[in-house]
């Protein structure tokens, strides 16, 4: 049965606006059902068809000739010859709605849409389901947490939240209680690494990468330091910027560039590293309950890309999203989170704990001393703590996610 999506306003007025939008997400996050719902008398076409994807390579544009549009084109990165054929027909009767693309594989795509089709193209995200997307809860946009911080609300179990990192988003997990976790996404890694990995990147042997995957898992919410992947992994640092490069590309993975501006103050310029979904990077951790996920001691860490994940796949859906950043310099001082909004800057630190520490709000006084005229008060996200804290600051208790 199909569940709504938050992203779908966002997608019917671009489908209004441009004639050519494009989503993009993992295999399984629910594109192709996201359009066949919101537009189900247009026509569908996926190239995970074998005789689709041979037909439009051997003649793209007698291929496109032939489909008229409006048309729904899946997993259009198996033919990024039609790219050229499509940019000729949106130039020679432009309408709104023509061509609506999917992919899971970005690589070359999204920069061949951005080139060729600049101007023409609206580009959207599907990530797994968000927890509260996925209760049918409303969105709650960094704009509103220090609202809602200020709100007193008992909150749900911690053991809640541990469910909902350890299941991730996936909707095929969500709806079917009976999955098992461990081998479903042994399989989805699998079906990753044949049908995607195999096309676009030569590697020698896959369980090599597989490995490496799991390695990366390690290091999600930390610096990444390519020259330390490479030794662990006894690879050559291109090769590991490669097969990074390679999961950002599939969706699979994220990484968090740092902020800084014209200030002249020194900052740390490796990016964080991050999972496109909990849930896989627990299964990659060998996490298989509540239980282990709780004695683990990477809890911290997908606590952070966890909370990352729901305030990136809530941001997403607005018309005007933000973007994200980190903030950590030389000195090790550091902001977790960074939100900016058309130059309005959010700083956040994100603690798993329900103890009250100094260092919780040292790095956020810092950061707005710095930034003072543009930034908005600091949130503090944790399991314990409530309320404002002073005029700068406030709390937020993750508790209270999972309540409407």
């Amino acid at each position: 049965m199909y569940r709504k999506r938050w992203l779908e306003k966002k997608l019917i007025k671009l489908v209004k606006t441009r004639p050519v939008v494009y989503i993009g997400g993992a295999r399984q996050t629910g594109k192709t059902s996201i359009l066949k719902h919101t537009f189900p008398k247009i026509r569908y076409i996926s190239f995970d068809s074998p005789t689709e994807r041979i037909r439009a390579l051997e003649d793209p544009k007698g291929f496109l000739e032939a489909v008229s549009t409006p048309v729904i084109l899946d997993e259009i990165q198996y033919v990024p010859e039609l790219m050229i054929y499509i940019k000729m027909n949106v130039d020679n009767r432009r309408k709104p709605g023509m061509y609506i693309l999917t992919g899971s594989q970005q690589y070359t795509l999204l920069k061949g849409l951005s080139e060729s089709l600049a101007g023409r193209v609206g580009i959207l995200n599907l990530r797994p389901f968000s927890t509260r997307e996925w209760m049918k809860y409303n969105k709650i946009g960094i704009d509103k947490l220090i609202e809602v911080a200020c709100k007193k609300n008992k909150g749900v179990p911690i053991k809640e939240i541990y469910k909902s990192m350890l299941t991730g988003g996936y909707p095929e997990i969500l709806g079917n209680a009976s999955v098992d976790l461990n081998n479903w996404f042994a399989s989805y890694i699998s079906t990753y690494l044949e049908r995607d990995l195999r096309v676009y990147l030569k590697v020698g042997n896959l369980r090599d990468f597989e490995r490496f995957m799991r390695v990366l898992a390690i290091r999600a919410g930390q610096l990444l330091s390519y020259s330390d992947l490479a030794r662990d992994i006894g690879i050559a640092v291109s090769t590991a910027k490669e097969w990074v490069s390679s999961l950002c590309a599939g969706y699979q993975v994220l990484l968090m560039e740092p902020y800084y501006n014209n200030l002249g103050k020194r900052v740390i310029k490796s990016p964080k590293l991050y999972f496109g979904d909990t849930g896989l990077l627990c299964s990659l951790l060998g996490i298989r309950s509540v239980d282990e996920l709780s004695r683990s001691p990477y809890l911290g860490n997908i606590f952070e890309n966890w909370i990352l994940l729901e305030l990136m796949k809530s941001d997403e859906t607005e018309i005007n999203s933000g973007n994200f950043w980190y903030w950590r310099t030389v000195n090790n001082t550091e902001v977790d989170l960074i939100y900016d909004n058309k130059g309005r800057l959010t700083p956040m630190e994100i603690k798993l704990s329900q103890t009250f520490k100094s260092n919780w709000i040292s790095g956020l006084k810092s950061f707005i001393s710095n930034y003072n005229k543009s930034t908005n008060s600091g949130i503090v996200v944790n399991s314990g703590e409530h309320g404002k804290f002073n005029s700068d600051i406030c709390f937020y208790n993750v508790r209270n996610w999972l309540k409407k």
